[in-house]
C-alpha cells in the first residue's frame, strides 16, 4: 500500500500525512476553503486503483508528485534459478 506522498509546487515542498479517510477528506476541504492547495489521495474499492485530487492550484503552477508504496514481491523458480518478479500496473 501507499506509505508516503510528496508534492512540489514551485519551490515549496509538501509531505503528506497518511490519515484515516474522514480526517483526510476534512483536511483537504479545510485547505481549499482557506485558499490553500490541498491534496487528497484515495484508494478505490479496487486495490490497484488510486485517485489524486489537487485543489486550489494557482493557474500556471507546475506540480511534481512523488508517492511511495510497499508491495510483496513474488519469487519464481525457472531453469533452476530463483527470480523475483515485480509487476507495476
Amino acid at each position: 500500500g501507499i506509505t508516503g506522498l510528496k508534492a512540489q509546487i514551485g519551490q515549496t515542498e509538501i509531505e503528506a500525512e497518511i490519515v484515516a479517510k474522514e480526517k483526510g477528506e476534512e483536511a483537504y476541504l479545510d485547505a481549499i476553503s482557506a485558499g490553500n492547495t490541498g491534496f487528497l489521495m484515495r484508494q478505490s474499492k479496487y486495490p490497484d486503483l488510486l485517485s489524486l485530487s489537487i485543489g486550489s492550484l494557482q493557474p500556471g503552477k507546475e506540480v511534481r508528485v512523488e508517492f511511495t508504496f510497499v508491495s510483496e514481491l513474488k519469487m519464481i523458480t525457472t531453469s533452476g534459478q530463483n527470480l523475483i518478479t515485480f509487476i507495476y500496473p
